[in-house]
């Protein structure tokens, strides 16, 4: 269905910021 794709494109995305922010902040140390 369209709602599920959705849904796993929107967990994509928050998966991808949450590891950029981790990363970010591991840097950051």
């Amino acid at each position: 269905s369209n709602k599920a794709k959705a849904k796993r494109i929107r967990d994509v995305i928050i998966t991808d910021t949450v590891e950029i922010l981790i990363l970010q902040g591991i840097q950051r140390g």
